[in-house]
């Protein structure tokens, strides 16, 4: 668009000098007085006119008369239209501008009200984080458990975890965090200053993380990459962090069991990763690895995914590592580094350690929750082809 008028201070003349800009015409500017005032130079209002299609820029009406050029007078008959028009078009150009400014007050207010609830957050669990602390040997992750930024009570167990672990880097590494606003490791970073790099698929939640308040205060670093075997020790590396990573939280909702497989660049004290409890506790199964693997795409009830506990467990053992228990929500795998286990923090058994999961998320062919449970949510994926990792066959779950 081609203009030729100064922008004014005065709300009203933006106001149609927008509504000009919005129909992309080429203008020019007369000057017409104010309705109920003088018609000296300062009460003058100047308005915006399309001299390729003689257009009244408030309703777009065909005005009457010659064309006309930035020297030209407008008939007498255009120029009351344009009076009139100002006149109808200043009233709710006003109350636009006026919902502008109430809809931004209104964004500062919420964004306030966030921030304070953060810091009530956040004060909540500093209390909770020293009841943890104080807390020795557990019969179960589930009697420390607290939700701050968590999904469910992760927050407080990775408190319990680290207050009785000895762990030289405090870092982690998150895979699959979203927009991090739900998280297991933000409220580590917030609470206790751990640094961190996180990845995502999602390049919009990437761009959210980077614009969040938290992100210029704490050491955290974010990459937007679609996770797979062939790349995971090469985006790892990115992090710059020691190879004894404080924490490494693997929540893909496909190929975990695989990636954490490849993943041999770095030795984490603590690794949690997502099982999925409706494979069982005995099968030692997990998805077949596909580099692009979507969980929705692959069944529409968004409940084929991942690995059973016995398969994460069986890795773990390879790796080194001890099973130490399941969050209360059965969704949540927890292991140590065996060189790190002490008369607090031991191995459990697997069968005392499963927990099934109780929370519905099956959805149906178009993508509605069904909030099926039970039993019949094995009946959903029944026949699916799932790897077994022990005698590395595929075969019908």
């Amino acid at each position: 668009m081609r203009s030729r008028w100064p922008i004014g201070n005065d709300l009203e003349q933006s106001a149609l000098l927008v509504r000009a800009a919005m129909h992309d015409t080429v203008v020019s500017v007369i000057t017409v007085p104010r309705r109920g005032r003088c018609t000296g130079t300062r009460a003058a209002l100047r308005i915006p006119v399309d001299i390729s299609r003689s257009a009244c820029p408030g309703c777009c009406a065909v005005l009457p008369g010659s064309r006309l050029t930035q020297r030209s007078s407008r008939p007498p008959t255009a120029s009351a239209h344009l009076v009139r028009c100002a006149s109808i078009h200043r009233e709710s150009n006003m109350r636009f501008f006026n919902k502008l400014k109430g809809l931004a007050r209104l964004s500062d207010v919420m964004r306030r009200q966030l921030e304070m609830r953060e810091l009530q957050l956040l004060a909540i669990g500093k209390q909770l984080s020293w009841a943890c602390y104080r807390a020795g040997q557990l019969d179960s992750l589930a009697d420390v458990e607290f939700k701050i930024f968590s999904q469910f009570g992760d927050d407080g167990i990775i408190q319990w975890l680290i207050h009785h672990l000895d762990i030289p880097h405090k870092t982690f590494i998150e895979f699959g965090v979203e927009n991090y606003r739900e998280s297991n490791t933000r409220f580590l970073m917030m609470n206790n200053n751990w640094s961190g790099f996180v990845m995502d698929g999602s390049e919009r939640n990437i761009v959210d993380i980077v614009n969040a308040d938290y992100f210029w205060k704490y050491d955290l670093a974010a990459k937007c990459a679609f996770i797979d075997r062939n790349n995971v020790n090469e985006l790892v590396s990115l992090s710059s962090f020691d190879k004894e990573v404080g924490l490494l939280h693997i929540d893909l909702d496909g190929n975990d069991y695989w990636i954490w497989k490849e993943l041999t660049i770095i030795s984490p004290v603590i690794v949690i990763i997502e099982f999925n409890s409706i494979f069982g506790a005995d099968r030692a199964i997990t998805v077949p690895y596909d580099k692009g693997f979507q969980r929705t795409e692959k069944h529409h009830s968004n409940l084929y995914f991942g690995a059973s506990l016995s398969a994460v467990h069986n890795l773990a053992e390879r790796k080194g590592y001890s099973f130490i228990g399941c969050n209360s929500a059965g969704n949540n795998a927890y292991f140590v580094r065996k060189d790190k286990l002490n008369g607090v923090v031991g191995e459990r058994a697997l069968k005392n350690g499963y927990v099934a999961c109780k929370f519905r998320e099956s959805r149906n062919e178009v993508g509605d929750l069904t909030f099926v449970s039970g039993y019949n949510r094995t009946a959903l994926i029944r026949g699916m082809p799932v790897h077994n990792i022990l005698t590395d066959e595929i075969e019908a779950f």
